[in-house]
């Protein structure tokens, strides 16, 4: 079984120090990244370009229509020089990229580094190990760009509140918004689907409008299991649920 997973692949910017203070720059990063190569080179097109952070498992918090227009974080090499133009750093710009060393992470941060050189963003490459990339990611903080994947559950609170609000420490590249931190907080204490949509809406519009992150793509699950195995249901969280599930011969 494959589908499309409760995940979303993004860098954050460190926005606590240079150069990624600079919104103009952290846009221009955002639009410069063509999504579709990065999927099929780093990942081999398993899974979707992301325009926004809520997937597709998330129901009706996921809008087709908002993740396939021009109304979330897309790539266009023109617009990201002309906001490289209107930036601090319109001559050029050094940043350095962290990375973890296993896995598809360093393929991809090599295809990130030349794609950004074609608006003037030259990335330092450093690759770590699980441990060290942890310390340096959340403790040390000491980057400019960080490349990370976010597995969440089926609600979008998940995905949105511990890595953007202003107060977590997943929120590494200390964004502050207090206007996000009101729709994050009002969709917790929120019943209704539709007021809760409504509130979640506006939390990506304001992601994309201040480009705390580059988000990338979703990424496909997969389950595999013999033919005997039944009742399966496909939960895309790296969730299993093991009440239906029986077994044809012993």
């Amino acid at each position: 079984h494959t589908a499309v997973g409760g995940n979303w692949r993004c860098m954050h910017m460190n926005m606590a120090k240079e150069p990624f203070s600079d919104k103009n720059l952290r846009k221009a990063v955002a639009f410069a990244l063509d999504r579709q190569e990065i999927l099929s080179r780093v990942e081999f097109g398993e899974g979707i370009i992301a325009h926004g952070p809520i997937s597709p498992p998330m129901g009706g918090f996921y809008e087709a229509a908002f993740e396939s227009g021009k109304n979330g974080q897309y790539f266009d090499l023109e617009q990201a020089k002309q906001l490289m133009k209107q930036s601090k750093h319109a001559s050029g710009v050094e940043v350095m990229l962290l990375s973890g060393n296993a896995g598809t992470a360093p393929r991809q941060a090599e295809v990130v580094q030349a794609q950004l050189a074609k608006i003037g963003v030259k990335v330092n490459i450093e690759l770590a190990d699980a441990p060290t990339f942890r310390r340096r990611w959340l403790q040390e903080r000491q980057w400019d760009l960080v490349g990370i994947q976010w597995d969440a559950d089926l609600d979008p609170d998940e995905t949105l509140y511990p890595e953007l609000h202003s107060t977590e420490a997943w929120n590494a590249g200390k964004w502050v918004n207090a206007d996000f931190d009101k729709m994050v907080e009002g969709a917790r204490a929120e019943n209704d689907f539709k007021k809760r949509k409504k509130f979640y809406e506006e939390a990506v519009r304001l992601i994309v409008e201040d480009a705390p992150v580059v988000i990338l793509m979703h990424l496909n699950e997969q389950k595999v299991f013999q033919k005997h195995v039944k009742g399966f249901q496909m939960i895309p969280a790296g969730l299993i649920d093991m009440h239906r599930v029986w077994l044809e011969k012993a």
